[in-house]
């Protein structure tokens, strides 16, 4: 259902947010699709209205950790570090760069 929503969103032009892709990566973590996981963090880290949060690449961390596969655990982990966690350092994504930060969810 969740991928459904997700659809009809992009239907009809309304980008998803952080909480949103979130979400799908998770699911898509526990479900050991990583790299449809990977895809869907890569849409997120270039779309305008999502901003990083660290709770956005823990599931696919944790994925690639349940599977055994540290490599791409340690390249997701930096990208995350990439992004950064402190106030007014630049954000990577992809090719391009803005001046924004990640904010910490409030769970973690």
């Amino acid at each position: 259902h969740a991928f459904r929503i997700k659809t009809h969103m992009e239907n009809m032009s309304l980008p998803l947010n952080e909480p949103a892709y979130t979400a799908l990566i998770r699911i898509l973590s526990k479900a050991n699709d990583v790299k449809g996981a990977e895809g869907l963090l890569a849409q997120a880290e270039n779309c305008q209205q999502c901003k990083p949060k660290l709770r956005l690449y823990s599931p696919l961390i944790q994925a690639y950790c349940d599977n055994g596969d540290m490599l791409n655990a340690v390249k997701i982990w930096s990208r995350m570090y990439h992004i950064n966690t402190v106030e007014g350092k630049t954000v990577n994504r992809g090719s391009a760069t803005s001046n924004a930060i990640i904010q910490p969810s409030e769970k973690e």
